[in-house]
């Protein structure tokens, strides 16, 4: 579960609803795509990036922010999906920020996956 008010990414117990871990990752951060392997992709719409982080196999398990793929000025990455081979992420954003005078803005970016494991 994310907050977008702490920036915080929180593993949460479905039953008893605590929390069983949490790690911070960066400003406004929106809903994740997982990978098969347990690695998460987090738009952070307030922060012009998206947060890799892998999370462990086990309920609890310690979280580690891989590192932030910057996602382009004026950029606002709103919603995360992976592609059914999983080596392709799509990324939209939210609104457009004014600096990016969106009359001439055009962006597309290709992450490389086996860079970011």
């Amino acid at each position: 579960m994310t907050d977008k008010n702490t920036g915080m990414l929180s593993e949460i117990d479905r039953t008893t609803g605590g929390v069983l871990s949490s790690i911070h990752v960066g400003a406004t951060p929106q809903q994740p795509a997982i990978t098969s392997g347990n690695r998460l992709y987090i738009p952070l719409s307030g922060a012009a990036g998206i947060a890799v982080v892998e999370a462990g196999s086990t309920k609890g398990a310690t979280m580690s922010l891989v590192r932030t793929i910057p996602a382009g000025t004026g950029s606002k990455p709103h919603i995360v999906s992976l592609s059914p081979d999983q080596k392709t992420l799509y990324v939209t954003v939210q609104g457009m920020d004014p600096r990016a005078r969106p009359s001439t803005w055009t962006k597309s970016t290709t992450i490389d996956f086996d860079y970011c494991r």
